[in-house]
């Protein structure tokens, strides 16, 4: 569908419903002419009808899919996308969409965070669900610098451990960092215990976990951690854990089981045995990916992929930052402008710009003569003018409205 040409194609589409309504890429044509040029409801209802009429076709579902993306209804562009994922027949597209899709999500909750904002005195903490637990970053007191990182590093282990208790339900790191964002906090994202009850009241977090990271000497650390409860603002420290540095991640796992315990959370057997694994064992690797935590954030997706490949190269078992590396690759790739996967969209439909081709060629031999409205497209009727050969010939020509 060329430029220019998105009235010519609606007025095209639309005859070619009026004499066969059950035409599924007549709809998907008419409804993508619409997105083109403008007319998100009259899309988003030509659409509907080509997948009453077809529920798996692709195309009509992945502009579904960008209408809503432009209304900015991320949850109804983020299901359409998903559903584009299951049915679209070219991987390299189904890529990109997924890649879409990875950034849409941020782009949510980024909305999210800044409706919170907005309606932050309406919100109403006692209604936040006691399971709902959000892990805050951990500050470094100490003296060795080179531990910054695991201020989102142990965050993040905590928030995947945590994850794994099926009483709880655990704010996004990601939901929690755009968040920050919003409140100028910074890309540390440090908070105070003051300001703690307001973030989890903003977060919808009915406890948050709130800790200090400290190097006693080269070879030994501490890690003080406690809960804050939204509600009343208390504040219950934790039992302290601390050993090696070598031992990190033991004292990781010690921490996230005395924070269960202190919620007085009875695990199952087989979540116990989950959060025992250990992601790696190379405290490199996890420097490497906290740093790309930080620099993802930043949104510096190039230098935060080049860490988490520097952790699996480290350590290739280790998963969590080949998935990170996956989900940074895909925000990356589609972060760009739509309009690079539209055209990807179009290549798979090039029967669309033929049909249009001959539907236009059709309409001019028939020189009709009506005048639509502007962009009206009430029902109406037209009687023809001079047809085929000069030859006067009485066609009667109904454009249908679009479904409500």
């Amino acid at each position: 569908m060329k430029k220019g040409q998105y009235d010519l194609a609606i007025d095209a589409f639309t005859l070619e419903i009026n004499v066969n309504p059950d035409n599924a890429s007549a709809w998907r044509g008419l409804g993508v002419a619409y997105y083109k040029s403008g007319n998100d409801e009259r899309a988003i209802k030509s659409l509907q009808t080509a997948l009453v009429l077809d529920p798996n076709d692709g195309n009509s579902i992945f502009y579904m899919g960008a209408v809503y993306e432009r209304k900015e209804e991320y949850d109804s562009a983020i299901e359409f996308y998903r559903r584009y994922t299951q049915v679209g027949r070219l991987s390299k597209t189904r890529g990109k969409i997924e890649g879409r899709l990875e950034w849409l999500v941020r782009k949510k909750m980024q909305s999210d965070a800044q409706k919170a904002l907005e309606e932050e005195s309406s919100l109403d903490v006692e209604s936040i669900p006691d399971n709902t637990i959000a892990v805050l970053y951990f500050e470094n007191i100490g003296e060795n610098r080179q531990l910054d990182p695991l201020q989102k590093g142990l965050a993040d282990m905590l928030i995947t451990d945590l994850s794994k208790v099926g009483e709880l339900k655990v704010v996004e790191r990601i939901r929690m960092q755009k968040l920050f964002e919003e409140m100028k906090l910074g890309m540390s994202g440090l908070v105070d215990q003051s300001t703690a009850p307001r973030v989890g009241k903003l977060l919808g977090a009915s406890r948050l976990v709130r800790g200090t990271i400290l190097d006693l000497d080269e070879t030994k650390m501490r890690i003080d951690a406690g809960l804050i409860e939204t509600k009343s603002g208390k504040f219950a420290v934790s039992k302290e854990v601390s050993g090696d540095l070598e031992n990190f991640f033991r004292l990781e796992k010690d921490l996230v089981f005395n924070i269960i315990d202190q919620m007085g959370i009875t695990l199952t057997k087989e979540e116990e045995e989950s959060i025992l694994i250990i992601p790696t064992k190379s405290m490199f690797a996890l420097l490497a990916y906290s740093n790309g935590l930080g620099l993802e954030d930043e949104g510096k997706y190039s230098e935060a992929i080049s860490q988490y490949a520097q952790a699996l190269s480290i350590d290739p078992g280790f998963a969590l930052a080949g998935g990170k590396m996956k989900a940074a690759e895909q925000a990356e790739g589609g972060s760009g402008d739509i309009s690079e996967i539209e055209e990807g969209i179009e290549e798979q439909a090039p029967e669309d710009d033929g049909k249009l081709e001959r539907l236009t060629a059709s309409g001019e031999k028939i020189n009709a003569g009506f005048m639509p409205g502007p962009d009206s497209r009430e029902p109406l009727q037209e009687e023809a003018g001079t047809g085929i050969g000069g030859v006067q010939i009485g066609i009667t020509i109904i454009i249908p409205p679009v479904p409500e």
